[in-house]
């Protein structure tokens, strides 16, 4: 589980794309926690590019999608996040005639908080009510799982964008206490205790299924369905050639 202490020492390396990254070292949970993401939404695209029928397409979207509406539900947003952004890939997206027989209302509902406009107005939004239900006594609905890259950017950019020191050599007392309050909510989220049991057999299934890169996925969504435009048959022109 990635601490407290661990995003703190993280947060003093300048480079955001290796946080959580300890150079000529082992790879932190931070680091892994970014992995899962990336292999949640590659297993999402994976499972549909898999089926070569365009039926058993149509049933994997539809079923991942109520697994990501679930996820919004109960709180889990890291997992909402990266599912939808599976099925947003190009590989993906670019199945008509699959997307024709699913109902893409679901989904757009679910795109609109991976919507980055003002600062991911509307994720922000509703985090903010997936907190507010887990603080509610008497509350069955106790987890809350934020998207976690974009923790890591909002806690990066208030521990760089602001003077730790003020020019009177005192502690920048806003600036500290803008990171300790998001902290804070780490350590709440952690603590809470989680009423779903562990499917072991479906969380072994994810961790070894062996995943499409990005040649090997487009080269699939054109065996599912063939190019179309003069760019996507130059595409798969170049994608042979490779």
């Amino acid at each position: 589980m990635v601490g407290v202490d661990e995003i703190l020492l993280a947060l003093a390396n300048n480079d955001l794309a290796d946080l959580g990254r300890i150079r000529n070292g082992p790879i932190g949970s931070i680091a892994f926690y970014v992995e899962w993401f990336n292999r949640l939404s590659s297993f999402a695209a994976t499972e549909v590019l898999r089926q070569l029928k365009k039926k058993h397409r149509v049933e994997v979207i539809e079923y991942l999608i109520d697994v990501a509406k679930e996820c919004c539900e109960i709180g889990n947003f890291n997992s909402l996040m990266a599912i939808v952004a599976g099925l947003s890939l190009p590989a993906v997206a670019r199945l008509k005639r699959t997307w024709s027989r699913v109902e893409k209302s679901k989904l757009e509902i679910l795109q609109h908080q991976l919507d980055p406009s003002g600062n991911f107005l509307s994720y922000r939004a509703t985090m903010k009510a997936a907190q507010w239900r887990a603080e509610t006594v008497g509350s069955t609905q106790k987890i809350v799982i934020p998207f976690f890259v974009l923790l890591l950017k909002d806690l990066f950019l208030v521990y760089h964008g602001s003077v730790r020191t003020l020019p009177n050599g005192h502690l920048n007392f806003v600036a500290y206490s803008q990171i300790a309050e998001q902290l804070r909510s780490v350590v709440k989220w952690k603590g809470a205790v989680c009423s779903f049991p562990k499917n072991v057999a479906v969380l072994q299934y994810m961790l070894v299924s062996l995943l499409y890169g990005e040649r090997e996925s487009m080269l699939a969504s054109f065996e599912c369905e063939p190019a179309e435009s003069n760019s996507e048959r130059e595409q798969l022109k170049k994608l042979k050639v490779r």
